[in-house]
């Protein structure tokens, strides 16, 4: 075996005839003996034949020996012939190595080989390779490899990884480096990534990274992320990270971004941030900032600021955001704000101003600012003023303010204005002003005047006398009268009498009242008052009228006013109404209600009721609401609905729901539903439900639904559910799902899968199955899968089973199995 040219000469003929178990032994041979020459002519050669089987056994046995210097020619020779599979090979196979390998790839700038080496020591959780070939790529400005590496880590959420990177990134200034690190992160929401790049280049005072990450963040909306930034540079005074931030998102109209920026500055005083912020927006014209800024002054009483907006955008006359002010202010009640705005414009004839602070207050019912207007209008007898805000009251139908400009008038002897206010009131025949006409005469005793107003409005069947005499009625607690005022109306069909009934009781909370109403309307059948009923206890959160209208409607088996409840109560989000409705029915076994319910909560993707009424089914072991649901949530491709089903069955136990839910899908092709079910199983090691699932497949024939199951359990290695595949498809004799299972079982080398199959296979003398397998491995070159059939047939002494290996291997020309067999 000393003869090299001998050997080399055995070696290049077996390679010509592609006879690679004479290779395999010379190569154990030359490995016995330490012979590295031959070793090196074998493997040069190969590489020049590109057959990698033979390096496959090369390394392998190299490996096995540890003879390094041979791993390091293999890997030489790989990289001189840019044979990225060989050199994979070493990688995975040499842990040790690697470090060594790497180096000599970065020299080459071999770039598909270090991909490959990262990819690897990630799998490995081997950190000390990475920070070499990080600070070998860091030196040698590597940028590609860098960006391989923080993907991958990425991928893996290795944090550790990266926080290596980027300090490394941080420590030479390679911003673009960072820059795709970034962007990775942001692509997979890895925040605390993105944080430590944040500290860190604040640190070191690097601010051309952090422009690169707001703008980054700003693409993605990534709000936290500006927050945390924001934050950050004001404990640092940061303040030209500040306007970068601001600009930016000017530019962008980022409005959130802004409003962070302001909180933040409002929280620390930081008034000279808050000044560029309004400068910004006014040379833009941006309105939404400006507004943002006036909330938060208000909110923490800083007047200054406000002070600034009001006499900036006087000089440059931008209305809008004067109204924006005062709005604003009038949400906070803040009087010394408007106040300032009112003088002003005062000083400056600026009446377009009042007039929109005035239409602002009458909006906003805001009182006691009208009440400073009106004053300071008649100190200055400004008619013309006022005259605007008695119209403007009119049209808006806002007695208060007229009551006080009445008073105003009246105080000051101002016939003119109590004539103006007359005279509109006529033309408009507006009740309200007539009204205050009125108390002012009960506050004098005028009772002629009362009695005439009294005498016009029974004349004309004014409804406004009626409804004084309701309220003046529930003020002295009559019941009796407005009871026959009641039941007038409903012999009259007069249903706004009824409906001003209902508001003041209501109002009052007069209980008894509203429960006569209730049960004459039900007596008569009068549908749309006890509509005018539930609307209005929903609106002021009146729950005891409501629960009256259930149990009176259950009692008399009325569905419209059920159905009526359930609908506004969906309208309102109302949930507590709904779980009445919900628990009423389930005592009353009522399931026309239940499923109206049901519809009602789908169409408007309610999901938080259907919860409450699958919980309370399956309390109550209700199977046929379940169902309904189900139905109902197939039909709408509903899956969250369904899953929630899923879910709290699996938690009961409850196997006949979660069948009805497998039939469902099934029958529907609805495959999203099923891969829900089994994940849950597979969650919760509930093997029943996989079994269920698993025959309703097999009878359908249904392939797609039974490699998921395969798939899944194949991930989490869950072997009894496999187990319970192949006994299934053996029984049925089905091919198909088999051969599924063994590739999968050859792709993920899960050889006690394959085990399983065969010995399954050899016990039911089921040849088929066996010759897929045995095809199967020698397709894939995996000998141990042939070794195993082989020992299996000879300890049952199943010839067939042999002489099937035996010309499968002579077709092949496989002569290692020959070999194995002999």
């Amino acid at each position: 075996m000393s003869n090299r040219s001998i050997l080399c000469y055995v070696t290049l003929s077996a390679m010509v005839m592609s006879n690679r178990s004479f290779l395999c032994d010379v190569t154990l041979s030359a490995l016995v003996m330490s012979n590295r020459r031959f070793l090196c002519d074998v493997t040069l050669s190969a590489l020049v034949m590109s057959n990698r089987s033979i390096l496959y056994d090369a390394t392998l046995g190299t490996l096995a020996m540890s003879n390094r210097s041979i791993l390091y020619d293999v890997t030489l020779s790989a990289l001189v012939m840019s044979n990225r599979s060989i050199f994979y090979d070493v990688t995975l196979s040499a842990r040790e190595k690697i470090v060594r390998s790497i180096l000599c790839a970065l020299v080459m700038s071999f770039r598909s080989i270090l991909y490959d080496i990262p990819l690897s020591v990630l799998v490995m959780s081997n950190r000390s390779g990475l920070c070499d070939i990080t600070l070998s790529a860091l030196v040698m400005s590597f940028r590609s490899i860098l960006c391989d590496v923080t993907l991958s880590a990425l991928v893996i959420s290795n944090k550790s990884i990266l926080c290596d990177f980027t300090l490394s990134a941080l420590v030479i200034s390679n911003r673009n480096i960072l820059c795709d690190f970034t962007i990775s992160a942001q692509i997979m929401s890895n925040r605390s990534i993105l944080c430590d790049v944040t500290l860190s280049a604040l640190v070191i005072s690097n601010r051309s990274i952090l422009y690169d990450f707001s703008l980054s963040a700003l693409v993605f909306s990534d709000r936290s992320i500006l927050c945390g930034i924001t934050l950050s540079a004001l404990v640092m005074s940061n303040r030209s990270m500040l306007c970068d931030v601001t600009l930016g998102a000017l530019v962008m109209s980022f409005r959130s971004i802004l409003c962070d920026v302001t909180l933040s500055a409002l929280i620390m005083s930081n008034r000279s941030i808050l000044y560029d912020v309004i400068l910004n927006a006014l040379v833009m014209s941006n309105r939404s900032i400006l507004y943002d800024v006036t909330l938060n002054a208000l909110v923490m009483s800083n007047r200054s600021i406000l002070y600034d907006v009001t006499l900036n955008a006087l000089v440059m006359s931008n209305r809008s955001i004067l109204y924006d002010v005062t709005l604003s202010a009038l949400v906070m009640s803040n009087r010394s704000i408007l106040y300032d705005v009112t003088l002003s414009a005062l000083v400056m004839s600026n009446r377009s101003i009042l007039y929109d602070v005035t239409l602002s207050a009458l909006v906003m019912s805001n009182r006691s600012f009208l009440y400073d207007v009106t004053l300071n209008a008649l100190v200055m007898s400004n008619r013309s003023f006022l005259y605007d805000v008695t119209l403007s009251a009119l049209v808006m139908s806002n007695r208060s303010i007229l009551y006080d400009v009445t008073l105003n008038a009246l105080v000051m002897s101002n016939r003119s204005i109590l004539y103006d206010v007359t005279l509109s009131a006529l033309v408009m025949s507006n009740r309200s002003i007539l009204y205050d006409v009125t108390l002012n005469a009960l506050v004098m005793s005028n009772r002629s005047i009362l009695y005439d107003v009294t005498l016009s409005a029974l004349v004309m069947s004014n409804r406004s006398l009626l409804y004084d005499v309701i309220l003046s009625a529930l003020v002295m607690s009559n019941r009796s009268l407005l009871y026959d005022v009641t039941l007038s109306a409903l012999v009259m069909s007069n249903r706004s009498i009824l409906y001003d009934v209902i508001l003041n009781a209501l109002v009052m909370s007069n209980r008894s009242i509203l429960y006569d109403v209730i049960l004459n309307a039900l007596v008569m059948s009068n549908r749309s008052l006890l509509y005018d009923v539930i609307l209005n206890a929903l609106v002021m959160s009146n729950r005891s009228i409501l629960y009256d209208v259930i149990l009176s409607a259950l009692v008399m088996s009325n569905r419209s006013i059920l159905y009526d409840v359930t609908l506004s109560a969906l309208v309102m989000s109302n949930r507590s109404l709904l779980y009445d409705v919900i628990l009423s029915a389930l005592v009353m076994s009522n399931r026309s209600i239940l499923y109206d319910v049901i519809l009602s909560a789908l169409v408007m993707s309610n999901r938080s009721i259907l919860y409450d009424v699958t919980l309370s089914a399956l309390v109550m072991s209700n199977r046929s609401i379940l169902y309904d649901v189900t139905l109902s949530a197939l039909v709408m491709s509903n899956r969250s609905i369904l899953y929630d089903v899923t879910l709290s069955a699996l938690v009961m136990s409850n196997r006949s729901i979660l069948y009805d839910v497998t039939l469902s899908a099934l029958v529907m092709s609805n495959r999203s539903i099923l891969y829900d079910v089994i994940l849950s199983a597979l969650v919760m090691s509930n093997r029943r439900l996989l079994y269920v699932v698993t025959l309703s497949a097999l009878v359908m024939s249904n392939r797609s639904i039974l490699y998921d199951v395969i798939l899944s359990a194949l991930v989490m290695s869950n072997r009894s559910i496999l187990y319970d595949v192949t006994l299934s498809a053996l029984v049925m004799s089905n091919r198909s799902i088999l051969y599924d299972v063994i590739l999968s079982a050859l792709v993920m080398s899960n050889r006690r899968l394959l085990y399983v199959v065969t010995l399954s296979a050899l016990v039911m003398s089921n040849r088929s199955i066996l010759y897929d397998v045995i095809l199967s491995a020698l397709v894939m070159s995996n000998r141990s899968i042939l070794y195993d059939v082989t020992l299996s047939a000879l300890v049952m002494s199943n010839r067939s089973i042999l002489y099937d290996v035996i010309l499968s291997a002579l077709i092949m020309s496989n002569r290692s199995v020959l070999f194995d067999n002999s």
